[in-house]
C-alpha cells in the first residue's frame, strides 16, 4: 500500500512540474499582439467574415460560421499606398484575392476594401469590405 501511494504522489509531483514548466513556456513564448491598423468586416447574413491588418505587417482573416467552427488565416501583407498584398489566401471564405485595394473617404479616413485582379483592377464580382473605426482607450 505504500508504494502505491508513494508511486501516486510521484506521479502527482511529476504531472504538476510538467504543467509548471508548459505554463512557464508560454508565459515567455507569448509576444503581446501588434496594434490593430484597420478592422473591415463584411456581413453576408447569418455568417460574417473579418480582416485585421496589424502594425507589424501581419494580418488575421476570420470566417465566422453561424453553425460551425471559425476558420481563422493568419499571414504576413505588403503595403504600397493603397493596395495590400497579402501572402496567402484562406481556403474558403469571401476573401478570393491576395490584392486589395483600400478607398478613404474626403477626410483620408479608409471606408471600405475592394479586392483587385491580377491586373490590378477592381473585381466588383467579389465582397467589399466595410472598415469600421477602431476605438482605443
Amino acid at each position: 500500500m505504500r508504494k502505491v501511494l508513494l508511486l501516486w504522489l510521484l506521479l502527482a509531483v511529476a504531472c504538476l512540474l510538467v504543467w509548471w514548466g508548459q505554463t512557464a513556456y508560454d508565459t515567455a513564448m507569448h509576444k503581446p499582439e501588434s496594434p490593430v491598423l484597420l478592422f473591415a468586416s463584411v456581413d453576408s447574413g447569418v455568417n460574417g467574415s473579418w480582416l485585421q491588418l496589424r502594425a507589424d505587417y501581419t494580418f488575421a482573416f476570420t470566417r465566422a460560421l453561424l453553425l460551425g467552427d471559425d476558420a481563422v488565416t493568419h499571414g504576413r501583407y505588403h503595403r504600397r499606398d493603397s493596395v495590400v498584398q497579402l501572402d496567402r489566401l484562406p481556403p474558403q471564405g469571401l476573401l478570393r484575392s491576395p490584392l486589395l485595394l483600400i478607398r478613404y473617404n474626403a477626410q483620408h479616413r479608409p471606408t471600405s476594401v475592394w479586392q483587385l485582379t491580377r491586373q490590378g483592377q477592381v473585381d466588383s464580382s467579389l465582397a467589399v469590405f466595410t472598415v469600421y473605426e477602431i476605438e482605443t482607450n
